[in-house]
């Protein structure tokens, strides 16, 4: 068991393996049920991808109206800002749109067999 807890990621912003379709899953099943679901999602819902932009307008629009930007170096904030809101944008769309087909996606990664396995 310590061996599989050592092969999970540190950082799991999403939420993905505390899912409980994951839960007596072997990592690298996991890791490919998770990009198929992702895959998935992404075909499905095209969602995310509007929402990463408005983020982006949102934030240049921001730029531009607030004055005393003039004096600072906008891609200091500018980028840093994009790069943590499209990180929670993506993490709100998979959520949404990703996590209901996870059981699915864990039953397709189990169909085929893992390469060295």
């Amino acid at each position: 068991m310590s061996n599989l807890l050592s092969k999970l990621p540190r950082f799991d912003f999403v939420g993905w393996f505390r899912q409980p379709a994951l839960a007596d899953v072997d990592p690298r099943v996991a890791h490919r049920a998770i990009t198929i679901a992702k895959f998935r999602a992404k075909i499905y819902q095209k969602g995310s991808v509007i929402l990463r932009q408005a983020a982006l307008l949102s934030i240049i629009a921001a730029a531009i109206i607030l004055p005393e930007w003039n004096s600072f170096p906008a891609p200091v904030l500018l980028v840093p800002a994009y790069l943590i809101c499209s990180k929670a944008l993506n993490a709100r769309a998979y959520r949404e749109h990703a996590f209901p087909l996870l059981p699915e996606a864990v039953d397709d990664a189990l169909k085929f067999p893992l390469k060295g396995a």
